[in-house]
Order: structure tokens, then sequence, then C-alpha cells
């Protein structure tokens, strides 16, 4: 269940909708968000009587691993937590695949409530059951699919969020238009705060058609860029460099028009970091949606369509020429400031 209501962080129904899954319940943030919320959604939950602990961990990517999670299973075997636990990922999207990984392996599954505090995570993490943590340099290569019980959505919360967490989560909601819908696309040029539950029926349409994978678009480079940069870009920067290189590769291989393309290539922003084609390249080969030794792309058709229902296998020397592309383009931009 999926609830998107201004105001349902502080109210009674989100605590009413809770008990019902569980008799000792486990908020899970990172320290930022716990400081801006967590501590006060503890004390309305033990208000209650309603046994609840607060676990924290470091407000950074860097925090998604094996060793974390095994921190935070520590910690609610030390409070005696067990089967009868009701696990709360309270934050963005760091929180959620963490908690809801944890929450599908302790006690071999217990119930997951999300409460997505940033865009990004409301119109892309929280959606799909989706979970993990990096190793190895590889993003999300551990983890399982888990749908939460309960997802709440307070779009109140976007009016406090800082611009750098809208911004992430606006190119998601671009993501989606580009592979799911064109009049979103432009609408999405005015109108960001009206679109986020358009953006989750696409994701939850695009799951139950079985057309999850067409979800990494720009993806493959981006989680590549990210890994390359040791997280210091941004996913949401990552990802908008990703859909203008898979962009330009669909464009290279004559699927998406030059028109289009053009369109999209007008979202680029450049960031600080220095794009190098052949250690990107590197780390692609080690994407987890990689099949036969070949690296996998969602492409596109057009703006609103992918090209198939799946990622396709690309050619590496296409791949290479479209990161090469994106490259000069950065060079072009910060020549012009």
């Amino acid at each position: 269940m999926i609830l998107v209501q201004p105001g349902i962080l502080t109210s009674h129904s989100l605590i009413d909708s809770c008990q019902s899954l569980g008799s000792r319940f486990a908020i899970i943030s990172d320290e930022t968000v716990a400081s801006l919320y967590g501590f006060s959604l503890l004390e309305r939950f033990q208000n209650r009587g309603l046994f609840t602990r607060l676990f924290t961990f470091a407000s950074k990517e860097k925090s998604k691993t094996r060793e974390v999670k095994q921190q935070l299973e520590d910690a609610l075997l030390k409070e005696a937590y067990g089967s009868d636990s009701c696990i709360i990922a309270l934050g963005g999207g760091v929180v959620s695949d963490l908690s809801g990984f944890l929450a599908s392996t302790f006690c071999r599954g217990v119930s997951l409530v999300l409460i997505p505090t940033t865009l990004l995570s409301m119109v892309d993490a929280s959606i799909g059951g989706k979970n993990g943590v990096n190793a190895c340099g590889i993003k999300n290569i551990i983890g399982t699919i888990y749908e939460p019980h309960r997802t709440f959505i307070d779009p109140d919360l976007i009016k406090e969020m800082p611009l750098s967490l809208i911004k992430e989560g606006r190119i998601e909601m671009i993501k989606h238009a580009l592979i799911a819908d064109r009049e979103l696309f432009f609408q999405l040029e005015d109108h960001w705060q009206k679109t986020i539950e358009r953006n989750i029926a696409i994701k939850q349409e695009m799951i139950r058609k079985k057309s999850r994978a067409l979800l990494n678009f720009g993806h493959t480079v981006g989680h590549a860029i990210e890994a390359e940069s040791e997280y210091t870009v941004t996913h949401g920067d990552a990802v908008l460099i990703g859909i203008i290189v898979e962009s330009y590769l669909s464009y290279q291989m004559g699927l998406l028009p030059e028109e289009d393309f053009k369109r999209i290539e007008r979202l680029f922003e450049p960031i600080s970091f220095s794009l190098d084609p052949i250690a990107i390249l590197e780390k692609m080969r080690c994407d987890k949606k990689n099949k036969q030794g070949f690296i996998h792309c969602v492409l596109l058709q057009s703006i609103g369509t992918a090209f198939g229902s799946t990622a396709q296998a690309v050619d590496e020397d296409l791949m290479m020429r479209s990161l090469e592309y994106v490259g000069r383009l950065f060079e072009k931009i910060s020549e012009s400031r």
C-alpha cells in the first residue's frame, strides 16, 4: 500500500496503520534525517506505549555496506527484536535500500514500512521493493526484492528539502518520462511537484508489466560514474550524465531521432568531475545487468518510448564514442564559463 498525503508524517493515521504490522518497532534512519524527523517520530510511537527504538548510521552512500547492515542486525538482536519486529525506514534511498535488505533477511523476513524523506526516494527508491548494498566497488550488487508492507509519502517534506535533493529527484522523474510518457517530459519543465503520483504510477506499471529493467535507463553509466568517483558524484548527477550518454548511444544506433536527442541534450549540466571514458567503461564491465560478457543498457526509441522491453547488449566501441562525446561536452561548457 502506498499512501501519498500531505502531512502524513505527523498524522495519527501513520501510527495507526503501523500498529497492525508488529509489536516491536525499529526506526532506522541516517544521522541527518534522525535529527530532523526521527526523534520526534520515536517519541510519538513511544507515547502510544509501543516498544520502539531509533537506530542510526552515517549519512552517506558509503554506509550502504554489508558491514553496516550487520551492525544494525547486531543492535536489533541486542534489544531482543524478533519475528514480531516492524522495520520503519525513515530517510532517502540509502536508508530504504539498506533497511529493506535488513527487513528481508532478519528472522527470515519481518514487516517493512518506508517513509521516504527525499524527492528521489519518493519517486524511485521506495517503489518496487529493490533493496541492496554496495560491495567491491559495484553498486547494489548484493540484495533482495522485498516489497514494503506500507509506504507513506508526505509531499509537504519537499518544501523543506534543499535544492540539491530536489534536483536528484527531478532527474529520476525525467528518466521515467523519457522511457514511458512523452507528455510528462514536457510537463516536468514547469510542474515538478504535481507529478509525484504519475511517476509512482509509471514505476508500478513497469513492474506490473515485467518491464522493470527499463527503469535502469541512465543507470548503467550512472552507477559506473558513482563508483569511479568513490561516490563524490551524487546519484542524481551521475544518472543525468548516464541519460545523456545512453541517449547519444541510442542516436548513434539509429534508434533515437536527432531532434529528440538534442532536446534531451539540453538537460546537460556540467559537474565537478573529470570523466575518464576508459575508467568508466571498465566499471561498466562489472555492472550486474551484464550478460554473457556484454554491457547492457536501456535504449530510447523516442522521448517517452524505450526500445524493447529490457536492456540491450551494446557495442563497446559505440559506448566509448558516447562517453567521449559527453566528455567533450564537459570541456565545451567549462570553457564557456
